[in-house]
């Protein structure tokens, strides 16, 4: 049975309220209510200690991984030194534990506001590691102007491809060399009558040859 129709039982759903109860009792550093209730804060117990060990191995790596780096002042950017501020600056009486932290030149850290509301010198961070060469670099489109021109590059080269193609196909090359003959055809001479719309074209791209020749 999938446990989406999974539907709880009454026993079920009192065993759940018992532990819903339990736990917060167990949030609330009450003794518990019965032998059952104590071994359920064991339980509570157990999983807090797991959960503890797991959020201390986490800040261990992240120390670890941070170790190598150098710490930066999280407001300026700048690098900063694990030694105390040069400031003659009484921190004590300001409330302020003396910090740990400086910049290079001796100053404290840039200011920010603290949990009291007052301002207090900023913790430092670890430096973020520089970007490899060409990582996260936006690539951009190119030119409209310049598509365009490659477009038409690219349909000449087609077309040239495409009428070698056809003098290429049989019976293709005879065509055009006929097509070329009759274009100079002279229709006033001898030869074959070119009658319709080809007649007249011909005689209108002939009339300036005829003409030079008078």
């Amino acid at each position: 049975m999938s446990w989406l129709r999974y539907e709880l039982t009454p026993e079920d759903a009192a065993t759940w309220t018992a532990m819903d109860a339990s736990y917060a009792r167990y949030q609330a550093v009450e003794p518990p209510a019965d032998a059952a209730d104590g071994r359920l804060y064991a339980e509570w117990a157990d999983l807090d200690a797991e959960a503890e060990a797991e959020r201390a191995h986490a800040e261990r790596a992240h120390a670890e991984r941070v170790a190598g780096r150098p710490m930066t002042c999280p407001e300026c950017g700048e690098d900063a030194r694990e030694q105390p501020p040069a400031d003659l600056v009484n921190w004590q009486a300001h409330g302020i534990a003396e910090p740990g932290w400086s910049h290079r030149d001796g100053s404290a850290l840039c200011p920010v506001l603290g949990p009291s509301g007052g301002y207090q010198p900023a913790q430092p961070q670890a430096a973020q590691p520089r970007p490899e060469p060409d990582a996260g670099v936006a690539r951009l489109d190119p030119p409209a102007t310049l598509q365009v021109a490659r477009d038409i590059r690219q349909a000449q080269t087609r077309s040239h491809l495409t009428r070698q193609a056809q003098q290429e196909q049989p019976g293709a090359i005879p065509r055009q060399y006929m097509a070329a003959a009759i274009r100079r055809l002279d229709v006033t001479g001898p030869g074959p009558v070119l009658r319709g719309r080809d007649a007249a074209a011909d005689t209108t791209a002939r009339q300036p040859e005829r003409e030079a020749g008078e």
